[in-house]
């Protein structure tokens, strides 16, 4: 069994699911992270995913208490941890 952990996107979160952000994807530029990190989105930090609004509108997110919308591309950038790694660093 591998030792590397799996990532899955923001975008794989089903409504009222939520994941431990793991990283940023390299193809979000630099002044993204910043920005994203400022308003909460940390590595470490639990988000929860409350719509998916359909045709593609952007879905909405809480996390550290607050309520973002996010592009999907913003959102696929997201990095989290896979289910399992996530239920051994709770």
């Amino acid at each position: 069994m591998s030792s590397s952990k799996k990532t899955r996107s923001l975008l794989d979160l089903k409504v009222n699911e939520e994941g431990q952000i793991y990283s940023f994807s390299a193809h979000l530029s630099h002044d993204y992270t910043i920005r994203l990190r400022e308003l909460g989105f940390r590595e470490g930090e639990f988000v929860k995913c409350l719509k998916t609004p359909p045709l593609g509108a952007p879905r909405i997110f809480e996390i550290c208490g607050s309520v973002y919308s996010m592009e999907t591309e913003i959102a696929q950038g997201i990095k989290l941890l896979s289910s399992e790694s996530e239920k051994t660093a709770k």
